[in-house]
């Protein structure tokens, strides 16, 4: 997915590491105080003037750390929006081998297993979902995992593993930022439970809203997809 998307969650894995970095040195050098027998007074002075220039320059460093990545990221989604996967691919691959740090890390690997779908090597997108499988993701990471896992099951005929996820993400697939953000992905998913379910004509009719309503030229892949396969449904 785009970075853009996922600035939110990059931006609060930012602050709460800001905060763990300021309260280290708060404890190391209440250490060096107690080691040095410096007095309160003049420690408290100097404490404070050093804090805030340490907090200051890790915020400024992760800021433009991150922000230079999300600009790379955002180059190479271009990629996938003219259909080009392989280039997408070796783009975000070179970005997850450059990154420091276990969130940026997980963002490459998810918007790696949208190019691999894109190429239609489901398998290899779910070997890279499964391998953040007991990673912490959160709001919008742990929405587009479960979106990515769920489409990449069902597009390589594992349905009842995609059948039990779609059921168990029901609750994240009708969260505000799913809805806002991955609405017409989700609608995908929609069409394929009903298929899968024998509802045929409801299946068509959610298609149908589908179509009209989302213009994404990638979605329109998955709702030709889902339109011949359930012509061949009905036949």
């Amino acid at each position: 997915m785009d970075v853009a998307e996922l600035r939110e969650e990059i931006n609060m894995k930012r602050i709460l590491k800001v905060i763990g970095i300021g309260v280290a040195m708060g404890l190391a050098l209440l250490v060096v105080q107690q080691a040095l027998h410096i007095p309160e007074e003049i420690f408290m002075r100097y404490y404070w003037i050093f804090a805030v220039a340490v907090v200051a320059a890790a915020v400024l460093f992760n800021h433009f750390y991150h922000r230079h990545f999300q600009k790379k990221m955002k180059t190479a989604a271009l990629f996938l929006q003219q259909g080009k996967p392989r280039e997408y691919i070796q783009a975000v691959e070179e970005l997850r081998q450059k990154a420091k740090g276990r969130h940026l890390q997980n963002l490459f690997t998810l918007n790696l297993s949208a190019g691999y779908c894109d190429l239609k090597e489901y398998k290899k997108a779910i070997e890279l979902l499964k391998s953040l499988e007991n990673a912490r993701l959160y709001h919008a990471f742990k929405l587009v995992y479960h979106i990515n896992l769920c489409v990449c099951y069902f597009y390589d005929g594992q349905t009842e593993k995609a059948m039990a996820l779609y059921q168990r993400s029901q609750k994240l697939f009708a969260s505000p930022l799913s809805v806002k953000l991955y609405g017409g992905n989700v609608a995908v998913l929609d069409v394929f439970a009903l298929i899968e379910q024998g509802e045929f004509d409801q299946a068509k009719e959610l298609l149908a809203t589908a179509r009209e309503k989302w213009s994404d030229s990638r979605l329109q892949a998955d709702f030709e997809y889902l339109e011949e396969k359930l012509s061949d449904e009905s036949n």
